[in-house]
């Protein structure tokens, strides 16, 4: 057979450089601040200050490079603050695939390449697309490096729809995209089940969404912050905002207008609507990552922090006088401390407000088989509103559950709770109220311990809670995480033989640590369910297992740990985790244990932060949520914030705009709609800008502005010529 001829490279000469001389050495460097302003107010859009370029490289340039192609986190270790290392960055790995694949002949060849493209960059004699600034180099980074690929699409809507997927794809690396529509039905055929087909320009109007996205949340999404629990859209500038590295100051709010939307759920039943390119912080089979909410998988686990507890002011209250002179004038609380707020809670679970011509009374119903539930619940009445509060005891003996019905009235506690937002709604319409949501952890702590009594049970060895509002379910969810405890939201729908035939939403404290953590800082009035939660407790504490509190894709980590070891009790204990065919899920009490006995060798992994028990981690699914409206914020600093303690990234309002042509051949029946809907709806927009709406470039109104992210273009034939 013949043989190849000898390599001889690819012909990479020297021309602007000189061998042993770094082509950096040749240019004056100085440090200076990359800025961007608006120019309508001078608010500050981007900022990062001793940065590193050439001095002959204008402050124009400086921006655009600092804010669109340095890569990492703003304010962290890994952000690029110099020229020479998004050149070294590119450069470099261009350099090493060509090594790689035999692009040159020896080594000599190879450094008069790297050198002579560095050169050329760095003088600014050529540049490379943004594709190539963006991905090319970043780990965990596609190496996306063309400027433009070339799609198809067929008259289904299986392919219509992977256009958006794959057009999305193509625009998250920076990249853009040709498509010719003329295969889509025209809008003038009937479909055969009845109607018209939609026609291309209608299927436009989602692909044109996709190339002008913004990261961020509905409108109505709840944040915490230090003015309290607020939805997003009523956060104001210079507020701070809870993160998990304590509050930060919000920098600026951006209303984002109308947009499509998806809901990512955890496993735990909390969900997040928001647009596909928001981004969590997730665990997956590469470690944690920031990941957008469109593409996330079955392998992604988002980071929900339980540390951040620490937060919330006690809340005063609004006083009400008594409402005549014969009215009995109770000692009404002048802020919600711990006792009102156990009060609340149990009010809330098994309390009832009557207010009728004659009638308005408060009444409650305890458990209570031969304890001292009546005296206690009382005692705390009396200790909440005064001694004047006068008790009528109605005991049910001849009931399974020997309950009593304890009532008081009072007109003027009442009207206190209604002035303050704090009288319990009906059962499906029940919500947590905000003043205890913006109440510090212990008084937080002390309504869910007066709500678990009333409404709450130990079952299978952890704390139930059972409820006939979803909403309610959830806002109990997110006040347990809000002071370090996760819980599982489930639904029973079999209501045979029960009372009632709505659907009961239950909540379940997850784990052994999570347990532990509820007998501690909640608990149970009664001393029945205190006995059964200390007997739970016990058994959870003389377990060796753990099923509910796991670290996700530990096996890769604690692989290189067994592969590096000579320890051979290190290689047994962790071989289950790694080794197996289908390792076993490494759990936060045996991680706790192997880092209690190899602590040296386990120190250096992500064992030691998971041992904290300061964040858990849960499975997400994503399904799309229709349009709906859309702020985010810029967070001083950190740029991420807790999302129903999901820890999220910030946009910081930048919008990314993709390029794109849709072509339409000049024979389709929609070729004239195609030419005329971005004029129609430029047309518009000037209509709404002179109403006073703000049509800027990604002002908060121009997102009702369709076509506009495209390039249109009709393919004609010579006889149309």
């Amino acid at each position: 057979m013949a043989m190849a001829p000898e390599q001889t490279g690819i012909g990479i000469r020297r021309h602007f450089t000189t061998e042993g001389v770094d082509p950096y050495e040749e240019v004056v460097w100085e440090r200076r601040e990359a800025k961007i302003t608006n120019y309508r107010d001078g608010a500050v859009a981007f900022e990062q200050a001793d940065v590193e370029f050439p001095v002959g490289w204008s402050q124009n340039a400086t921006n655009i490079v600092a804010q669109k192609y340095f890569r990492g986190q703003l304010s962290s270790p890994e952000r690029e603050s110099s020229l020479r290392q998004v050149i070294d960055r590119v450069v470099d790995t261009v350099t090493g695939w060509g090594t790689k694949d035999g692009y040159f002949v020896d080594d000599q060849e190879a450094e008069a390449f790297r050198a002579e493209l560095k050169h050329l960059i760095l003088h600014q004699t050529a540049a490379f697309n943004s594709p190539v600034w963006f991905n090319i180099g970043v780990k965990g980074e596609p190496q996306q490096a063309s400027a433009c690929f070339i799609l198809s699409v067929n008259d289904t809507m299986r392919s219509i729809l992977n256009w958006y997927v794959e057009e999305g794809t193509i625009f998250k690396g920076g990249s853009g995209s040709g498509i010719n529509l003329s295969t889509i039905r025209s809008s003038y055929e009937p479909l055969k089940g009845g109607g018209t087909a939609s026609g291309p320009v209608s299927f436009m109007r989602g692909a044109d969404a996709s190339a002008g996205t913004i990261k961020c949340l509905h409108a109505a999404t709840p944040i915490v912050t230090d003015h309290g629990v607020v939805q997003i859209s009523q956060a104001q500038a210079g507020w701070r905002v809870l993160t998990r590295h304590g509050y930060h100051r919000i920098e600026a709010v951006h209303d984002n207008g109308f947009r499509p939307l998806v809901r990512v759920r955890t496993a735990l039943g909390d969900e997040i609507v928001c647009t596909p390119e928001h981004r969590f912080r997730v665990r997956g089979s590469k470690g944690e990552e920031w990941r957008e909410a469109g593409a996330l998988t079955g392998e992604d686990h988002a980071v929900i922090d339980l540390d951040s507890v620490r937060h919330g002011l006690v809340q005063p209250l609004i006083p009400v006088e008594p409402g005549h002179h014969n009215e009995i004038a109770h000692r009404l609380p002048e802020r919600l401390d711990e006792g009102f707020a156990m009060w609340l809670g149990w009010n809330y679970g098994d309390g009832s407000i009557t207010t009728r011509p004659g009638a308005k009374f408060i009444a409650m119903q305890i458990e209570d088989d031969g304890g001292d539930m009546v005296s206690r619940y009382e005692a705390l009445t009396q200790s909440v509103f005064g001694s004047s509060i006068h008790f009528f005891v109605d005991r049910h003996a001849d009931r399974p559950d020997a309950s009593s019905s304890v009532r008081f009235s009072a007109s003027q506690v009442i009207r206190f709770l209604e002035a303050n937002g704090l009288r319990k709604a009906t059962a499906t319409a029940l919500r947590v109220p905000p003043l205890v949501q913006h109440s510090p952890g212990t008084i937080r702590a002390a309504f869910l311990a007066g709500l678990f009594e009333a409404d709450g049970h130990v079952g299978n060895g952890y704390p139930w809670l059972s409820t006939v509002s979803r909403e309610f379910a959830v806002d109990v969810h997110r006040l347990l995480l809000s002071i370090g405890i996760p819980s599982i939201i489930g639904r029973i729908n079999d209501r045979v033989a029960a009372y009632g035939t709505a659907p009961i939403h239950t909540l379940r404290i997850v784990g052994g640590e999570g347990v532990r953590r509820f007998t501690k800082l909640v608990g149970f009035v009664s001393d029945r369910k205190h006995e059964r939660l200390q007997a739970a407790l016990a058994r959870k504490e003389a377990s060796p297992f753990e099923s509910q509190w796991h670290l996700p894709h530990a096996a890769a980590e604690l692989a290189e740990v067994w592969a590096r070891t000579s320890n051979q009790q290190l290689r047994r204990a962790i071989a289950p985790y790694c080794r197996y065919a289908v390792p076993r899920g490494l759990s936060l009490l045996r991680a706790r244990a192997l880092l209690d006995r190899f602590p040296e060798d386990l120190g250096a992994t992500s064992l030691v932060r998971f041992s904290f028990g300061d964040d858990f981690y849960t499975p997400v699914t994503v399904e799309p949520a229709g349009e709906g409206p859309t702020l985010d914020l810029t967070v001083e600093g950190v740029h991420e914030y807790l999302v129903n303690y999901v820890v999220t990234h910030n946009s910081g309002g930048k919008t990314r705009r993709a390029a794109k042509m849709v072509i339409l051949n000049s024979d389709h029946p929609d070729v004239e709609d195609f030419i005329w809907c971005k004029a129609n709806e430029e047309h518009k927009a000037r209509a709404l800008r002179d109403a006073g709406f703000d049509m800027d470039l990604d002002g908060r109104d121009s997102a009702s502005i369709q076509y506009q992210n495209a390039n249109n273009s009709v393919r004609v034939t010579d006889e149309f010529m």
